[in-house]
């Protein structure tokens, strides 16, 4: 969902989502905009090697049971310069935030009322390492 609105001011951008089918989705998107820095892969975000990656920003928009713990432990030994972080359960978000704060600045918080007259809210938070 990011990766192209991202791809038009990154050199390169890796999009991880376990869904197949969301990937072909992705694919012919990125095609049809001509976008030919975003790559797509069909995998567990906690399955990802970062040996040679080293990303300036990090998207994560996890399931209502927020990070996988391989993922969080990962984003807190690599540290980001930035990360957004789109959580559809704010409980999730509560129990990991105080981690990220122990490397991160909170620069940046809005919630966003997708689903109205219903008690559901993302809240997309963005940190910037100190």
């Amino acid at each position: 969902f990011f990766a192209l609105q991202v791809a038009k001011e990154a050199t390169r951008v890796l999009g991880i989502e376990i869904d197949p089918g969301a990937i072909v989705s992705a694919q012919e998107n990125a095609r049809l905009n001509n976008c030919t820095n975003v790559e797509f892969r069909a995998e567990k975000a906690e399955a990802l090697s970062w040996e040679t990656e080293s990303p300036d920003l990090v998207i994560v928009d996890p399931p209502r049971a927020g990070l996988h713990p391989d993922v969080l432990k990962l984003l807190l030994q690599k540290l980001p310069a930035r990360i957004i972080y789109v959580s559809c359960n704010y409980r999730s978000l509560a129990k990991e935030l105080p981690q990220f704060l122990a490397h991160y600045n909170l620069t940046d918080i809005q919630l966003v009322d997708m689903f109205p007259h219903t008690p559901h809210v993302e809240t997309v938070v963005v940190l910037e390492r100190r």
